[in-house]
């Protein structure tokens, strides 16, 4: 009896210790997932998650960017309350030609498709969760995930005031191909553009031919950023051909908070709270059908440096849901902001002493030299390769399966002093 009862309370001791091994072995880390852990990874998309009320009968919401999010990702879940009936997000690849508009209203033509092929619903007072299937809903991510992103738009030309509050977005059921670390400042941050011997700055992205819809009404044609033009900038010009009467631009100083202008138009007639009309540096009302376009910045009350400093810069927004005109275009060509006190010289490549053909040829080597050199290389001692560094976590990982091993030591170390 004395010996059983001695077996029992160091069975009990030996219990104990191994709950602390096992405790000690999960706070050093095992099972510990990291941040981009290998198999699936979610990427939050950071600027959807936001609140909105509409004010008319369109407004333009947001962009949110998709830059690094796994190119494979399969669903976009989404948590939100409100009316998302007329919400829908475009998504725009790098070069802003890759584009692809879907709306939450399954009534639309192009619209969102949930994993279960349930409706969404629209209009919800509690937090609701879906899970959207990409590829049902006709999205290939992949176009979209290298320095692309989405558009976020809100109201079709009936709706007057409304609300939606999406409060929490991410990619899912990716394949994690870097982490946040990894990411090059390449990859984060555009290419500035180069500001010319006369203080003028090129902006690539609004040289386009510019489309109303199908139907002549309105229609988004993309976002030119401003980042890292000279803030004194007094100017904004371009060539066109076509009819930009409904071409107008908005102002959004700091890309993806939603903060946005008035729709600023070139065509006189569009003066109220929500539209405000673009001066002409050249004096009266700018040519709408062709011809060249000189903007007085500070005169439309546009403050250039603010939208430098933020990173902003402006959407072009085409065609009018009111006086529908199809197959009315315009192309902008050569479009540049100027006026800038800023100039670059290009200093010219100073002359280069003429060199001798024969002085630049490498000296043969003798027969002689060569072995000379094989045996030297030959003698060098053999350098030792230096030990690799542990990956991280290794050292937490060794720590708590060292204890595991002691733990599971002192159990045989028992059981046997048991059988003897």
């Amino acid at each position: 009896m004395i010996k059983g009862g001695f077996y029992k309370m160091r069975m009990k001791k030996l219990k104990r210790f191994m709950t602390a091994v096992m405790a000690a072995a999960l706070v050093f880390g095992v099972g510990k997932t990291p941040v981009f852990a290998e198999g699936e990874s979610d990427f939050e998309v950071t600027n959807l998650i936001k609140e909105f009320t509409g004010t008319g009968a369109y407004d333009y919401v947001g962009y949110a960017s998709l830059n690094g999010a796994p190119a494979d990702s399969k669903y976009l879940e989404l948590t939100y309350t409100g009316n998302v009936t007329y919400l829908r997000l475009e998504f725009e690849d790098k070069d802003q030609e890759a584009k692809k508009t879907v709306w939450f209203d399954k009534n639309q033509a192009d619209h969102f498709v949930t994993t279960d092929d349930s409706d969404i619903p629209l209009d919800v007072a509690e937090d609701t969760d879906i899970v959207i299937d990409l590829e049902k809903s006709g999205v290939d991510i992949s176009k979209y995930a290298v320095e692309g992103g989405l558009h976020i738009h809100y109201g079709d030309g009936a709706l007057t005031d409304g609300t939606f509050h999406i409060k929490a977005a991410k990619l899912t059921g990716g394949k994690a191909t870097s982490t946040p670390d990894e990411k090059s400042d390449d990859q984060t941050k555009p290419e500035e553009p180069q500001v010319d011997s006369k203080g003028e700055i090129p902006l690539d992205k609004m040289n386009k031919t510019l489309k109303a819809s199908a139907t002549g009404g309105y229609n988004y044609n993309g976002w030119v950023s401003f980042d890292g033009a000279p803030a004194d900038s007094k100017y904004l010009e371009f060539d066109y051909t076509g009819d930009i009467t409904t071409l107008r631009i908005q102002i959004e100083p700091v890309p993806g908070d939603g903060v946005v202008g008035k729709d600023l138009w070139f065509a006189p007639g569009h003066e109220d709270d929500k539209n405000a009309v673009l001066v002409n540096a050249n004096d009266g009302d700018f040519p709408l059908t062709g011809g060249s376009i000189k903007v007085d910045l500070a005169a439309s009350g546009i403050d250039l440096a603010a939208i430098v400093t933020g990173q902003g810069g402006i959407h072009l927004q085409y065609g009018d849901d009111t006086e529908p005109n199809p197959g009315v275009t315009a192309t902008i060509t050569n479009a540049r902001l100027t006026g800038s006190a800023v100039a670059v010289d290009t200093p010219e490549p100073e002359p280069q002493p003429a060199q001798d053909p024969a002085a630049q040829e490498p000296a043969a080597q003798t027969p002689a030299a060569q072995t000379s050199a094989a045996d030297t290389k030959k003698d060098e001692p053999k350098k030792e390769e230096p030990k690799k560094a542990p990956k991280t976590g290794d050292t937490t990982a060794v720590a708590a399966t060292s204890l595991l091993a002691l733990g599971a030591a002192a159990g045989i170390v028992c059981l046997k002093k048991k059988r003897a």
